[in-house]
């Protein structure tokens, strides 16, 4: 007991000492007013205009394209484009964000370029026997000329059936041209960023 008694008066000290130096801490970092701290956040947007525009390829002041939307479009067209506009472009090329189809298209080719939704059979690209290949084809036209489109394989349906059997989108090709005259190149879907700035 008596070597309790000694260890519990010595460790009494070394136990107000530490609140002590605790309590210092708290009223040096926490007892005054925090006088600095709106002269730096009123400082920073003004370094910040100083510094270079953004350097994003998307560059919100660029605007959005505009989508023209046909007025003969059925309630099943509908149905299969807006599937493919909330399709993410990740999932069709891995080197762009998780973001809707839609959204990043209409970004990246920015204004004044349209974007045009159509359904299509997907042409020979995806023809198996027995069944027929619904595609949601994205056609982006820029002002001087250049062309942008995407074909996403959306599912299949039966020579005599009206029903579409979706399947996970994917991405058949994606392919531009300079003029309306020019062929068709291919080029992945990341391709865009850089046909819309030479073409913007």
């Amino acid at each position: 007991m008596e070597r309790q008694h000694i260890l519990l008066l010595i460790s009494l000290p070394i136990i107000a000492f530490a609140g002590w130096l605790l309590w210092k801490e708290y009223d040096e970092f926490y007892g005054k007013p925090p006088v600095d701290l709106p002269k730096v956040s009123q400082t920073a947007p003004a370094t910040s205009t100083n510094a270079p525009a953004a350097t994003s390829p998307v560059s919100s002041e660029r605007g959005k394209a505009v989508e023209e939307v046909p007025t003969g479009r059925t309630a099943e067209q509908a149905a299969i484009i807006a599937r493919a506009k909330k399709t993410p472009v990740s999932f069709l090329d891995s080197s762009l964000p998780h973001q809707s189809a839609s959204e990043w298209m209409e970004r990246t080719a920015g204004a004044p370029a349209r974007i045009a939704w159509e359904v299509n059979d997907c042409g020979d690209v995806a023809k198996q026997p027995g069944t027929i290949p619904v595609c949601a084809q994205a056609n982006i036209d820029f002002s001087d000329g250049t062309k942008f489109q995407a074909l996403l394989l959306m599912g299949t349906r039966a020579p005599r059936s009206h029903g579409v059997e979706f399947a996970d989108p994917s991405l058949m090709w994606a392919a531009y041209s300079k003029s309306d005259g020019d062929a068709l190149t291919p080029a992945p879907l990341s391709a865009l960023t850089r046909i819309a700035q030479s073409a913007n």
